[in-house]
């Protein structure tokens, strides 16, 4: 089901030197080659559930592809026995192969040396399509497994259907799995391949190769629905963010004149700062869900050695916005440049995959590094009025703390689960 292309044709036997090819001698039948952390999400089953109109936001040239590859995803046959343990085939798995290439391009092995060699790039190669079923499916994806709080289950078939003689052995193996895929997420440079696919024209082939590429090279990824967007500048952003908290939990400090900085004087000084800061600046501040905030970091962190780094790093949040549907995709495409212009853009999201788009108004998200930086966190919401309000929009944009989702606080009635709120 599939064929040798680009790089991949100078390998004579192109397992040889593939990243997982020691851990997959081990499992004869069905390997766990877990996806380098750099390239979730870029996967031709997440493409072929993305809302055309979405792609429009990486680049006006995808929209047509994207709904091309839809087409061909829902071809594929998913009618027979599982390729592996011949049970009922439901799933298509995307045989992904991982490469370490030198600065001249060939293949070498992975060892624990391999990523401080600074020429060493990365190569991710489509090799075919693969029927399975379910157990078959969640045990290659141990990493998934594990996620879900599967484990056990996905262990136990591994073993099961690769013939080892414990679950022991099974765990070690998936350990040695798991020493790779960390390595190979060290890797800065990645190139993705498409090897030629049964059913595959060559001109949507070498498409999908390029937008996968584009893709990764931009900083957009495919994740539970959304697509995500991660800046080139995102470190920069978020230096200069958690450099203006340190700053404000040192004024806090001062101000409460204690060697500590976890007493109720503290708090309150902290809540004054942010306050001032931020609405010097138009930006209302909820002093009830600050508080909140607060505490829910102090409960977390109270033990934790290496305070205030903790303090600041886990406050992150978002500004929300919610979009006319009509001109969603283009507000957010809008929104993206500008804040790559200004210098602000750091993470962001966008509702892509097909059938979420319904809603009269739907939700951008724009991350902000913390909670406790009023100079980033005003100039990313005023970046966001100027671009809304390019579009003749009015409203109210929200900010929410991502602890308050993970905690399953949610506004409601009587109650709000955001922090700080702007008018635009």
């Amino acid at each position: 089901m599939g064929g040798k292309t680009g790089l991949i044709k100078g390998f004579n036997r192109i397992t040889d030197f593939e990243a997982y090819s020691k851990v997959c001698e081990s499992f004869p039948k069905l390997c766990p080659r877990l996806v380098p952390s750099p390239l979730w999400g870029l996967s031709l089953a997440n493409l072929a559930r993305m809302e055309p109109r979405i792609a429009s936001v990486i680049s006006d040239n995808y929209p047509e592809l994207v709904e091309r590859i839809s087409v061909y995803w829902m071809s594929l046959d998913r009618d027979g026995e599982c390729q592996i343990c011949g049970g009922k085939g439901n799933e298509i798995d995307e045989d992904w192969l991982y490469f370490v290439l030198d600065d001249r391009g060939k293949p070498v092995s992975i060892t624990a040396e391999i990523n401080a060699k600074i020429n060493c790039r990365g190569l991710a190669y489509l090799r075919a399509f693969r029927l399975l079923c379910s157990s078959c499916h969640l045990a290659k994806h141990q990493g998934y497994a594990m996620i879900q709080g599967r484990k056990s289950e996905a262990l136990e078939w591994l073993q099961k259907v690769n013939g080892l003689g414990s679950l022991d052995e099974a765990d070690q193996l998936v350990g040695k799995a798991l020493d790779i895929h960390s390595r190979l997420s060290d890797i800065g440079k990645w190139d993705l391949e498409i090897g030629r696919l049964e059913g595959m024209d060559e001109e949507t082939r070498k498409s999908v190769q390029k937008l996968l590429n584009h893709m990764y090279s931009s900083g957009f990824r495919l994740d539970g629905g959304w697509l995500y967007y991660s800046s080139p500048a995102t470190n920069r952003v978020e230096l200069l963010a958690e450099q203006e908290a340190y700053a404000i939990l040192a004024e806090a400090r001062k101000k409460a004149g204690e060697d500590h900085y976890k007493d109720e004087i503290w708090i309150r000084c902290l809540e004054e700062i942010l306050k001032d800061g931020l609405e010097a600046e138009g930006v209302r501040v909820s002093g009830e869900e600050l508080t909140l905030l607060i505490r829910l970091l102090l409960d977390r962190l109270k033990d934790a050695g290496l305070f205030e780094q903790l303090f600041i790093l886990e406050s992150e949040g978002k500004w929300i916005a919610r979009l006319p549907n009509a001109m969603y995709e283009k507000v957010f495409r809008r929104v993206l440049e500008e804040l790559e212009k200004s210098e602000l853009a750091s993470q962001a999201k966008i509702l892509c995959e097909k059938g979420s788009l319904r809603d009269a108004y739907l939700p951008i998200f724009v991350y902000v590094p913390t909670s406790f930086a009023p100079t980033n966190i005003s100039a990313v919401v005023k970046l966001l009025k100027r671009v809304l309000n390019e579009f003749g929009l009015k409203g109210e944009i929200y900010y929410k703390p991502d602890i308050f989702t993970y905690r399953g606080i949610y506004s409601g009635k009587g109650s709000r689960a955001s922090i700080y709120s702007y008018s635009f």
